[in-house]
């Protein structure tokens, strides 16, 4: 029953007296067809002729003003007698070569005004806008008669695209359903809601289609080119929402679009896009470190460091408050360990390891600027010593024995994951939101393999409360897979992270 009534969240009800039924009197079956279309989209008709005003500044081709039960015979017609359609044959041939030329003239009144890859099947935009509206921003209707804003948004939503509005508002429901069901987003899985995961692939289809179609114009101006970037931010986004299978492959094809046609200087200077780039160049260099060595997003390795550090400057995360010097550290260790992947000695590796590990070494929270400026808030600086600790166990169980230019000795797994969770206990109290350490955490988690039970038992306690604080299936994802991990009896970081793993979703 609760699935089945979720389900009828997404289901816009139209009433019968639209569609008609066999027991309704002829006086409702000759309703104009545009006023009926009219009445269905809940705007007033005014019936000019030869095509209503709203459909043509609504860009829509009008029906004209056919009886919709006299030229043809839709599935949803009820049968009609034959002496009722005996009775009315001796009308019928005039009132159609008067709505043929109804038609005719209204097509082309409107055609200029067409745009038809924007126009998706009404029926799935207007059930999107219906759930988005009363489900996912409530207070955007109750604000209608209080905020311009709103009243502008709500007025300008048939100018979106909206495949993309589509696959947003369908991976939002499909998340929530996963949410309530304490499941994994899976069509597997939460079966009952089989046809709305039919809808998503369906439109992410034509997304990748209109994509595709404005790369080969190859019309390279920042207008054109942001649009592309913006459009598969959003495949992305909604894939990683749903723990979709493609999610990977378009952060692969946004980055390498940016590299061919683009590049992160440039982006930079014509201020476009910017928001996007800086997500996916942030997710791609996080979840190479939860990926295997063999298995990278590989194009995010051909943007220099000095490219990435001005992007990644720009602002202050509150869902990733890492330092750049350590966020730089970090892309340069999974670059190490793809090259020990690879076979090269660790001979070789472990000078630039110790190189790395100094950095970070040196690193101090209490001195830490930015270009953007650090806020001023004790816990940030907090935070920022529980990275650098992660940074460091991350270099520590997956480089080569490394020596601290500190201590002199080798650098240990324990005293560090110790210190790791030390940091998390202390600023934990202090988070509004637990996503701020999303990285830290499976990191000691790995770290745990080994480890203290009673601190096993600590991590799942907080991946629990990220749950409450994002409504996601992420914690649900970290948790099964450390798990697996610690129950393996595997202590090795390759040994868990079998597979590409979003942690920063």
């Amino acid at each position: 029953m609760g699935a089945q009534k979720q389900d009828r969240l997404f289901d816009l009800s139209v009433s019968r007296t639209f569609f008609g039924s066999p027991d309704e009197d002829a006086r409702k079956r000759t309703v104009p067809f545009v006023i009926m279309l009219n009445s269905a989209r809940r705007v007033k008709c005014d019936e000019a002729k030869p095509a209503c005003k709203k459909c043509v500044s609504g860009g829509r081709t009008c029906q004209g003003y056919e009886d919709p039960f006299v030229a043809s015979s839709p599935p949803w017609q009820a049968k009609i007698d034959s002496t009722s359609m005996n009775r009315r044959a001796s009308t019928q041939s005039n009132k159609e070569r008067q709505v043929s030329v109804s038609r005719q003239s209204a097509i082309k009144a409107v055609s200029p005004f067409r745009v038809p890859d924007l126009e998706p099947f009404e029926c799935d935009f207007a059930q999107c806008a219906k759930y988005y509206f009363e489900i996912v921003h409530p207070t955007l209707l109750s604000n209608f008669d209080h905020d311009k804003n709103v009243r502008v948004a709500a007025c300008n939503i048939r100018d979106i695209n909206r495949p993309r509005f589509i696959i947003h508002a369908t991976a939002e429901y499909l998340n929530r359903v996963s949410v309530a069901q304490n499941a994994l987003p899976s069509s597997s899985l939460l079966p009952a809601v089989r046809g709305q995961w039919n809808k998503f692939h369906r439109y992410a289809l034509e997304v990748v289609q209109d994509v595709n179609q404005s790369i080969e114009r190859d019309n390279r101006t920042p207008l054109t080119m942001t649009t592309v970037l913006v459009r598969i931010f959003s495949l992305i986004n909604a894939e990683l929402y749903m723990l979709g299978p493609s999610w990977r492959a378009h952060m692969i094809g946004f980055l390498a679009f940016v590299k061919m046609k683009w590049t992160l200087g440039g982006i930079l200077k014509s201020g476009m896009a910017i928001t996007s780039t800086t997500w996916i160049l942030t997710n791609a260099i996080i979840v190479n470190t939860t990926s295997p060595a063999s298995n990278q997003i590989m194009p995010v390795y051909e943007f220099p460091l000095d490219e990435i550090e001005a992007v990644f400057s720009l602002r202050f995360y509150s869902e990733l408050p890492c330092p750049t010097v350590l966020f730089l550290c970090m892309h340069r260790i999974t670059k190490l360990r793809m090259r020990l992947a690879d076979g090269e000695p660790a001979a070789t590796i472990q000078p630039l390891a110790e190189i790395i590990l100094d950095t970070i070494e040196a690193f101090d929270a209490e001195t830490w600027s930015e270009p953007y400026g650090v806020p001023e808030n004790p816990v940030v600086r907090v935070l920022a010593r529980a990275y650098q600790a992660a940074v460091r166990l991350y270099a520590i169980m997956t480089m080569p024995p490394c020596l601290s230019v500190v201590t002199g000795e080798i650098y240990r797994k324990a005293p560090a994951r110790d210190e790791l969770m030390g940091l998390i206990r202390e600023v934990l109290p202090q988070l509004e939101s637990k996503v701020a350490l999303h990285w830290c955490l499976p990191v000691a988690g790995v770290a745990l393999a080994d480890g203290p039970v009673e601190d096993q038992e600590v991590l799942e306690y907080i991946f629990m409360g990220l749950k409450q604080d994002v409504e996601f299936y992420l914690p649900f994802h970290i948790r099964d897979t450390l798990r697996t991990f610690w129950e393996s009896g595997s202590t090795g970081w390759e040994d868990c992270w079998t597979e590409p793993y979003p942690p920063l979703c």
